[in-house]
């Protein structure tokens, strides 16, 4: 039993040296690209188009093996808005929102930004005014996000270089005032967006040449044959 030590512990070895040269995924996220907010409808003709622009993958760092894009959008509202029915009163709901979407490598990601508020007004106080018991002014903001994760070959060759690539992206205002039939309002919809990558890669590294591992095997079975002898 004993005579297997030595060869147990050689092997043990030569499996901790390949299992080290074995890459472990990496994360690396360049800066995020931010479109300011800005009045909807933007990005979507006649208006200019709106781009986001990202870094490419350095290829100089390994294999790509995936993507993650975070795209998040933020929308405001700035509403007024007077319940007009002079005999009766109503729940109004200011909403603000704003369908934005980026087109990706793995297709269009739409997210709705949304954020709402409700005012409760009495009939008609006889004032266009925007404010007083039947009517408000106030600004609505609201949110959201969504993600994509790309791992197709095709669609990851084309996210790698040493340069940048651009994603279109545009922002369609849908705010809207309700619970009157009665109603005077003004609705100014603004929305802006962000979009982030992360690339997953494991790194090339140099996997120990047979001949390195068995000069070290060799050297640990020396060793203990030496260390036997002492012993005995």
């Amino acid at each position: 039993m004993k005579k297997l030590v030595a060869p147990a512990l050689v092997g043990a070895l030569v499996l901790t040296l390949a299992t080290g040269a074995m890459a472990q995924t990496i994360e690396v996220c360049p800066p995020a690209s931010v479109i300011a907010e800005a009045r909807t409808d933007w990005g979507l003709a006649p208006a200019p188009p709106v781009n986001f622009v990202l870094q490419q993958f350095d290829p100089s760092l390994g294999d790509l093996t995936s993507a993650v894009f975070t795209f998040s959008g933020n929308v405001r509202t700035n509403f007024e808005a007077e319940h007009r029915d002079p005999n009766s009163g109503a729940t109004l709901t200011a909403t603000s929102q704003a369908s934005i979407t980026a087109t990706l490598p793995g297709g269009n990601l739409v997210i709705p930004a949304t954020g709402s508020e409700v005012f409760n007004a009495t009939a008609y106080d006889g004032v266009l005014d925007f404010g007083g018991t039947s009517g408000f002014t106030r600004t609505v903001m609201g949110s959201g996000s969504g993600t994509q994760t790309v791992t197709n070959a095709g669609l990851l060759a084309g996210l790698t270089g040493m340069g940048t690539y651009s994603l279109p992206v545009w922002a369609v205002g849908q705010s809207a005032v309700t619970g009157s039939g009665n109603l005077t309002a003004s609705v100014n919809t603004f929305a802006g967006a962000t979009l982030e990558v992360c690339y997953y890669y494991t790194p090339r590294q140099q996997v120990p040449e047979p001949g390195a591992m068995a000069t070290v095997g060799l050297g640990l079975l020396s060793g203990l044959v030496l260390l036997r002898r002492r012993r005995a």
